[in-house]
């Protein structure tokens, strides 16, 4: 049977979450492409390096893919405190925890488990996206408010952007320096 142009164009909100995370990471992978290994793991800005930024969202794509799969979040991080902790208390575990790991075992740890939800997303409908996740999570500690599509979005697309960004401005810093250094 053939389908009506209506009907090609049509694109499902799963389809567009996951255009959406496609663009966002290609946008990282082509920084990562692009800018020599020294200098992902060298130059810091308020103590972090690329590296680390890269490290700190392949950690959160697991507290994503605990949610996705139903399963608590907490150990899935990896960390013992509470998890209803500040962010900024919870990043200082995962930058300790990442800070020493080689280049080659954070940039496997970023891809893998950015891999595993995308193809955790192929799998949901439309409506899985609407569900709340206090709908799939354990209720102990209690799960996030919202809707499966807005953690999905906010721990993908919207985090790789947000690092991306201060990731660009620490590598251009560091550039800037390099410059500078090179012409004294």
């Amino acid at each position: 049977m053939l389908t009506t142009h209506a009907e090609r164009v049509h694109t499902t909100q799963v389809e567009e979450l996951l255009s959406n995370m496609n663009w966002a990471r290609g946008e990282l992978e082509a920084l990562i492409a692009s800018t020599p290994p020294d200098l992902l793991v060298g130059p810091r800005k308020n103590g972090w390096s690329a590296k680390d930024h890269l490290y700190h969202l392949g950690t959160w794509d697991l507290y994503l893919i605990a949610v996705l799969e139903g399963e608590p979040r907490v150990p899935a991080l990896g960390v013992d405190i509470d998890p209803r902790a500040p962010f900024d208390d919870v990043n200082a575990i995962f930058f300790e925890r990442g800070k020493d790991l080689p280049l080659a075992q954070v940039l496997g740890f970023f891809r893998g488990n950015r891999s595993h939800i995308m193809e955790l997303v192929r799998g949901l409908s439309d409506a899985d996206l609407a569900r709340p996740v206090s709908d799939i999570q354990p209720a102990d500690p209690p799960p996030p408010g919202g809707s499966l599509r807005v953690w999905i979005e906010a721990i993908t697309f919207e985090h790789d952007r947000e690092h991306g960004e201060w990731m660009r401005e620490l590598l251009e810093e560091a550039g800037r320096e390099s410059a500078v250094t090179a012409r004294r």
